[in-house]
């Protein structure tokens, strides 16, 4: 397992380096399953920032935002590999079996899907291996501490 760390002093740089991973990710040849980021931490942590920062790299223009009342949101994703961010957050989920509502399996077997799982450690037992980690944690005021797993 492969671990990095990184400490953000602002939102703006926890943004970017979620958009640094999407510039990575947009330049990306298609693999055989979807690209899964696992993004686990506190309420307001920053995932959902993140998130759009992932977004912004991946050349998506529309708005992010947390899809926690209704699982998932799909953006299309032009000019790379891969045609979908899947955002999904998985706050309010109770039973694994909620996950069946957005074809979870089929879209983590998709090769032309990026899916970032807010709260993932919630359904760590359908996220498959190879899956980027990164957890989120308070370090300050506005400081995060990001590590990303492997």
């Amino acid at each position: 397992m492969r671990k990095k760390s990184h400490i953000t002093k602002t939102p703006q740089e926890t943004k970017r380096l979620g958009r640094i991973l999407g510039d990575t990710l947009r330049a990306t040849k298609t693999r055989k399953r979807a690209f899964i980021i696992a993004l686990s931490g506190d309420l307001g942590s920053g995932k959902t920032l993140f998130v759009r920062g992932l977004a912004r790299g991946l050349g998506i223009r529309a708005r992010v935002s947390s899809p926690t009342f209704i699982l998932a949101r799909r953006h299309s994703i032009s000019q790379s590999s891969f045609k979908n961010l899947w955002h999904v957050d998985c706050y309010r989920m109770k039973l694994l079996s909620e996950l069946s509502h957005i074809n979870f399996s089929k879209i983590a077997n998709d090769p032309f899907n990026v899916i970032a799982i807010e709260w993932a450690e919630k359904i760590r037992k359908r996220i498959p291996k190879n899956t980027l980690w990164v957890t989120i944690d308070h370090a300050g005021q506005d400081e995060r501490a990001i590590v990303f797993k492997i």
